[in-house]
């Protein structure tokens, strides 16, 4: 089993910072960022699965941002010492379920002002820009599958008016599908047929 936590850690933002990150905070109007990270997960040598429950991150006047998943063909190799063992055992592993749970909580309001200001438009006028944006871009970069254009039209839906956006993928075959398959663009389409997708906004 494997937890971890974090409760309401500042770090404070130089208001005069050229650092790029510290930059872009304070255009979007932040003097600190407060944030919380809760981690859940549990391994079982029996069946081989690796269960996250959640690995959370979230921040004040942000948002959070929730994963949950469930990997198979996770053996004790996977845990070595050896780091190339390790690695060689982990390109094994398999994704069964994949969740992801974005809440907006004041960054998307922090963004649209930012960006209105900068383009000379209104907020309703940049929300609808962003969201299209966001639509084409998550198309193509899912290569317009079917799938994809299911979640590209709940990310676009998000962007034009944020509250909570959930994902989740699930294998049709019990072993799951390679893990190594969902970085691949050229693979990712390939197990298209392979899964199911389910993407909501609300």
């Amino acid at each position: 089993k494997f937890t971890a936590r974090i409760d309401a850690l500042t770090v404070p933002v130089p208001p005069n910072s050229t650092d790029p990150a510290f930059k872009n905070l304070t255009e979007l109007g932040y003097t600190a960022v407060v944030f919380s990270l809760a981690a859940d997960a549990a391994w079982n040598p029996q069946t081989s699965d690796f269960d996250v429950r959640q690995i959370s991150l979230s921040g004040a006047d942000f948002g959070t941002i929730t994963f949950a998943a469930t990997l198979g063909a996770i053996g004790k190799d996977v845990f070595s010492g050896d780091k190339t063992v390790a690695q060689t055992a982990f390109k094994r592993a398999t994704v069964k379920s994949l969740g992801v749970l974005v809440e907006n909580k004041g960054l998307y309001e922090h963004i649209i002002a930012r960006e209105a200001k900068k383009r000379g438009k209104s907020l309703d006028d940049t929300r609808k820009e962003l969201s299209l944006s966001a639509s084409l871009t998550f198309s193509t970069m899912t290569s317009n599958t079917p799938a994809g254009n299911v979640i590209a039209a709940a990310v676009g839906k998000f962007v034009a008016k944020p509250g909570k956006l959930r994902v989740n993928v699930t294998s049709k075959d019990a072993a799951g599908i390679a893990l190594s398959s969902l970085s691949d663009p050229a693979a990712r389409k390939a197990i298209n047929d392979k899964i199911n997708v389910t993407a909501t906004a609300e």
